[in-house]
Parts: C-alpha cells; sequence; structure tokens
C-alpha cells in the first residue's frame, strides 16, 4: 500500500491579500473580500517592487507585514458586522442623530446619581420614620410619599443654603 500524505483542507477566509502585475514589473497589492457571494476588492495603493538588493527584499516584507496587518483588521470588522458587535474604532455608517438618540436612551433608562442618592435617603428616613412610629407606639407624624420627601427636601437645602448666605453676611461686619 502507498502512503498517503493528509491533505490539509484550505481555510476559507473571508479576506485575501492578492496582488496583481502592474505594466512596469511592480505588483499591487489588495484586498479580496468575499462575504454573502458579493466581491470586492480593495486596492491599498501598497507595491511590491522587483528583488534586486536586500534593501527591495525588506521593503517587501514590510510591505506584506502591512498587507496583513490590514487583512486582519478587515477579517475583525466583518466578523463584527456578521454577528452585531459595534465597532471598537474606526469610521462608523451611523447617523450622527441615531447616535445621539441611543445615548440619550440608555441614559434616561437608568437613573442618575442625584435620583440614586434621593432614592437612598428616602429609604434611610422610611426604615428611621418605621423605628420612630415603632417607639413612639404607632403614633409619629412623617412624610409618607417619595414626592413631598423630595419637595421637602429641596425647600430645606435652599433654606440651608439662605442661612449659610445670612451667616456669612454677619461676619463681615
Amino acid at each position: 500500500m502507498a502512503d498517503r500524505k493528509k491533505s490539509i483542507p484550505k481555510v476559507k477566509e473571508p479576506v485575501k491579500v492578492r496582488l496583481k502585475d502592474l505594466r512596469n514589473g511592480n505588483k499591487s497589492v489588495y484586498l479580496d473580500c468575499c462575504q454573502n457571494g458579493k466581491r470586492e476588492r480593495g486596492f491599498l495603493k501598497l507595491y511590491i517592487i522587483p528583488e534586486r538588493t536586500a534593501a527591495d527584499k525588506e521593503a517587501n516584507s514590510q510591505t506584506l507585514k502591512l498587507a496583513n496587518a490590514i487583512k486582519a483588521q478587515r477579517t475583525v470588522e466583518l466578523q463584527n458586522a456578521a454577528h452585531g458587535f459595534s465597532m471598537t474604532g474606526g469610521r462608523s455608517k451611523m447617523n450622527v442623530l441615531v447616535y445621539v438618540k441611543n445615548i440619550a436612551e440608555k441614559n434616561l433608562s437608568k437613573p442618575n446619581l442625584r435620583e440614586r442618592r434621593l432614592r437612598r435617603d428616602w429609604r434611610i428616613n422610611e426604615e428611621w420614620r418605621i423605628r420612630k412610629t415603632n417607639a413612639a407606639g404607632g403614633k409619629f407624624p412623617f412624610v409618607s410619599d417619595f414626592d413631598t420627601f423630595v419637595k421637602i427636601r429641596k425647600k430645606s437645602i435652599e433654606l440651608l443654603k439662605e442661612h449659610r448666605k445670612y451667616i456669612i453676611t454677619l461676619r463681615r461686619f
């Protein structure tokens, strides 16, 4: 029996680096993107020159490294788009107004810091009111709803600010 070599299957890549021969002997480097049956060629304005010296060989090596880096970036972008991930950098094709609207909706859906602090203070005052009511035999007057609590708190803050201004003016004289 003859030993057969196991064939390694070729990996299907959505983006491939290809070379196009030019009339002057150079080769143009481009990306061949194939997705959903549509082919798109993106020319990178990178060129491979005929290798006559070691410097030419090094320049071609750097050009191919750059082309492969661009290929990897383009592959990640295509796969992110295919799986619904947002872009981490670069340009987006989203309309600015839609973007701002999305950000506003996200910010409105979660309470801001001031509202969280008000709710925390309300919870602390509710616990205190319950303790005092229980200690006073069930009769202790206090604010029973959150909106009234917010109004009273704002009014007390205004009164404190006015009192502070008054104290500061007294110190001047």
